[in-house]
């Protein structure tokens, strides 16, 4: 589907832009992993974030201080499924990554 000839006609198609609200991005190198979640942030901002990884019980299994544009590894413990949390200023994503080993 073409966004832009959705938009030609006036009609809303749920598409806006390709960058995140405020210049903020957050992926995960690898997932599934082998204990080690590489995140991989960006953001206009130059003030430092924070990560936290949660398990499914909502326990803090790992958390780190990070500067945006860095690499930043959190380690989990257990294969499971966990949330990654990453703040930076007041804008927070949220990413959900499977840990194998």
């Amino acid at each position: 589907m073409n966004s832009s000839y959705y938009d030609f006609l006036g009609m809303p198609t749920g598409i806006e832009g390709g960058q995140p609200q405020g210049g903020f991005e957050v992926s995960i190198a690898s997932n599934p992993c082998n204990g080690a979640v590489r995140l991989i942030t960006g953001s206009s901002s130059q003030s430092t974030g924070m990560a936290t990884l949660y398990d499914t019980s909502g326990r803090v299994a790992a958390r780190t201080v990070f500067t945006p544009g860095d690499e930043t590894v959190l380690e989990a413990r257990e294969a499971g499924l966990y949330l990654v949390r990453v703040e930076v200023g007041d804008q927070v994503e949220t990413r959900s990554v499977v840990v194998l080993e």
